[in-house]
């Protein structure tokens, strides 16, 4: 693909100035993860001093390569990891708890941040089981009677190896449950 020019009047930060310019769109090669991917880069370019730079809405040449290397991987896109945690119902909290990471990184990669591979596997892992069925975790247990010896959690199909070693031998607690356990846990903190 050749180099593509677009007409843009806008404030030139190299010469202080608003004026003509043109975004310009052209291909582009970026290493990662000791691969090069082909991809697409946009910038300005002052017609005025030549001056080129970034402006938000253009197109991010790094966020193509990560998408690339997630469907390579099978990793879900940052659209599927916030669409299969909003469908089940979960907090980022929860989402966090299941990765044994925080919630500043699940807010990470809802926004777009590449997970590590550990990570990208479980999610690929839940994405897959979960939101594929309805949401499980809370209505498999309601269909059933009641029953004393009831668990407080479900079993995800597809084994426990994803699962952070802290939690491994047990099953992953449904939503309600994990969202009480943080409850209690702020209670019990600001007692």
């Amino acid at each position: 693909m050749a180099e593509t020019e677009r007409p843009l009047r806008t404030f030139c930060p190299e010469c202080g100035k608003v004026g003509d310019c043109v975004v310009v769109r052209r291909p582009a090669s970026i290493e990662f993860a000791g691969k090069t991917y082909d991809t697409e880069e946009e910038f300005v370019r002052c017609k005025g001093c030549g001056g080129e730079f970034d402006m938000p809405g253009l197109l991010d040449p790094l966020r193509q390569v990560y998408d690339a290397y997630r469907r390579e991987r099978g990793f879900p896109s940052a659209e599927e990891i916030r669409a299969m945690r909003l469908h089940e119902g979960w907090t980022e909290e929860e989402l966090a708890v299941l990765l044994g990471t925080n919630r500043s990184t699940i807010r990470l990669y809802e926004r777009g941040a590449l997970p590590s591979d550990e990570h990208g596997e479980r999610l690929r892992i839940l994405c897959s089981r979960i939101v594929s069925l309805p949401p499980m975790a809370d209505r498999f247990w309601s269909i059933l009677p009641t029953h004393p010896e009831r668990p407080q959690s479900v079993p995800v199909p597809g084994g426990e190896n994803w699962l952070p070693s802290g939690l491994r031998g047990k099953t992953p607690p449904a939503s309600a449950v994990v969202r009480k356990r943080l409850t209690d846990s702020a209670a019990e903190t600001a007692a």
